[in-house]
């Protein structure tokens, strides 16, 4: 429990803390590792009893518009998957 919490704070200090010039590249360098993080993000929004929640919730809030490339990549995805 507490190795998660330390690990959503340690992102959000980069988040906080880092030029978006610098951070965004290395996302739209790797698109996975964008993909990655907002699925593993999602996963965590539950509602108020789960313990780390609001912490994605403000997390996905501070990345911005930049979630929408994941959206668009999963929207793709689905796409290319239903035309087998």
């Amino acid at each position: 429990g507490d190795l998660v919490n330390l690990g959503l704070r340690t992102l959000e200090f980069w988040v906080d803390n880092l030029h978006p010039d610098f951070l965004f590249p290395i996302f739209a360098q790797q698109s996975s590792t964008l993909c990655e993080l907002m699925l593993a993000l999602t996963h965590h929004l539950q509602p108020a009893p789960y313990p780390y929640g609001l912490l994605c919730l403000r997390l996905i809030g501070k990345l911005g518009g930049k979630n929408r490339l994941f959206l668009q990549e999963i929207m793709a995805q689905n796409r290319d998957a239903n035309e087998w």
